[in-house]
């Protein structure tokens, strides 16, 4: 799966870690639209994606430029990041 990484998104309002596989040819609004939608799906109503939802790093606290592709992140398989 050279094509897709796994990653690890934390969700702090619901408290849950979700692991999803991303493409990496996606930018990062491209991924925000897939994983929005696939936690609003898993977390029901407890979850409804804004205009200002956005990734963090989780490590670092750094919020991820929508105009990179997830490619060019240097992410690896099990990357930990933060949906708010």
């Amino acid at each position: 799966m050279d094509s897709k990484v796994l990653l690890n998104i934390y969700l702090p309002a619901t408290r849950e870690s979700f692991e999803m596989w991303v493409p990496k040819d996606l930018s990062v609004h491209g991924a925000l639209g897939l994983i929005n939608s696939i936690i609003e799906e898993r977390a029901g109503r407890l979850f409804k994606p804004g205009e200002s939802t956005a990734l963090y790093i989780m490590s670092t606290g750094d919020e991820l430029d929508v105009n990179m592709l997830i490619k060019d992140l240097g992410f690896v398989n099990g990357t930990q990041l933060v949906l708010m």
